[in-house]
């Protein structure tokens, strides 16, 4: 739902102009596919949630550890804690991602330092994208985090369809 840039009103399906200040609506740009940012965005984080595979007990008791799934290497807590917990091993198959993902970027990067020295410019852009990924990393672990915060397991946008454990 949109708001009214001008006097802050909520804006109710495809309006061209406020109906509170008359104040022109301004489209969202679209992609060559016809679809906005925040379509694009909504539909990246449209993963399935199937929280409803884990029974309450298993969520409530494995919560706390959980959290420790998406905070880098710790992600073998929750595996060790509660080696026979379906909610655990999930949030912990997930997390595993993140870190393997967390492990390669941060070697290709080393690699890149290495390299700049030798060429700057060109290993320069290189190392901005590393560095634009290790911050998306980042948002997937905090969405993680969220999840678990939520007592939902939800896959994560991009590469929570990957399973490591099972």
């Amino acid at each position: 739902m949109k708001a009214c840039k001008q006097c802050g009103s909520q804006l109710f399906g495809n309006v061209h102009f406020c109906p509170n200040c008359g104040t022109a609506v301004e489209e969202e740009p679209k992609d060559k596919s016809g679809n906005s940012f925040s379509d694009t965005v909504e539909k990246l984080c449209n993963t399935p949630d199937t929280t409803a595979q884990f029974s309450q007990e298993d969520i409530s008791e494995n919560r706390g550890i959980c959290f420790f799934a998406y905070l880098s290497i710790l992600v073998l807590i929750p595996l060790f804690a509660n080696p026979k917990s379906k909610y655990a091993r999930f949030h912990s198959n997930q997390g595993l991602i993140l870190f393997l993902c967390s492990a390669v970027l941060s070697l290709a990067q080393a690699v890149v330092s290495v390299l700049s020295k030798l060429a700057f410019s060109l290993f320069g852009i290189f190392g901005a994208v590393i560095t634009i990924l290790q911050l998306c990393l980042t948002a997937l672990a905090i969405i993680g985090l969220v999840n678990v915060y939520r007592n939902r397991a939800k896959e994560l946008p991009l590469i929570g369809s990957i399973r490591l454990l099972k």
